[in-house]
């Protein structure tokens, strides 16, 4: 049965508890206007006032995911299935409690004045993401909460773990190009990146469906008799 072991979970409560102490030291270094947006080519479109929920948004949403994701296997009708993927549920949660870390930091540093390439550090943890979730995307076990949760997967074992696999390497490769892309500019990174994504997206849907369609061959209705 799946159980949280709270020595593990040590980690990521020390990043989230990290974030918000940060937040309240940085605080009064900051500016009136914090920047909050970049475009495509890496050069700031958009600013927030400064106040206690701006500089707190990003530790509160690390903290959210952190519980809903805590949570998830006790309230999921499959929570038996997660005791078979435990580890890579763990490293998938740790994960994204990282990449919102250090995203904060990039905004952060940003916003102090630091010589930050937000078009490249963002793409670049994206891109990281990707790679790491994909490395453990083919373990995960089907459920109702984590996972590539199309119509076709949730329908059957054989499609959820086929369609996993496949995902699992489009997102890897998707997550290289990213990675390599970093080196060009802001606006061709994002544009790389989306591009791989999409088509890795694209293809694990359309891969999906094609395999439920082979083993599951659609009845032609009365209207179309």
């Amino acid at each position: 049965m799946y159980a949280i072991k709270w020595k593990k979970e040590t980690p990521m409560l020390v990043i989230i508890g990290a974030l918000f102490i940060a937040s309240a030291f940085l605080y009064p270094h900051l500016p009136n206007k914090i920047p909050m947006h970049w475009n495509i080519r890496g050069q700031v479109d958009s600013y927030a006032a400064k106040s206690t929920v701006t500089v707190l948004l990003f530790p509160f949403i690390a903290l959210c995911l952190y519980a809903i994701t805590l949570f998830f296997p006790f309230i999921d009708p499959r929570k038996n299935r997660y005791v078979q993927f435990e580890k890579a549920y763990y490293i998938s949660r740790f994960a994204l409690i990282a990449f919102f870390a250090v995203v904060w930091t990039a905004l952060m540093s940003a916003s102090i004045g630091l010589n930050v390439s937000i078009g490249k550090i963002i793409p670049g943890c994206v891109a990281v993401l990707l790679m790491v979730l994909g490395n453990y995307m083919g373990k995960v076990r089907r459920n109702w909460f984590f996972g590539i949760r199309l119509p076709w997967t949730l329908s059957s074992e054989e499609n959820w773990n086929k369609t996993h696999r496949l995902g699992g390497k489009l997102f890897v490769i998707s997550g290289v190009v990213g990675l390599l892309s970093c080196g060009l500019k802001p606006q061709w990174t994002f544009g790389i990146l989306l591009g791989a994504i999409a088509i890795a997206v694209i293809a694990t849907t359309v891969f999906s469906y094609r395999l439920f369609s082979r083993k599951n061959p659609v009845a032609k209705t009365s209207d179309e008799k």
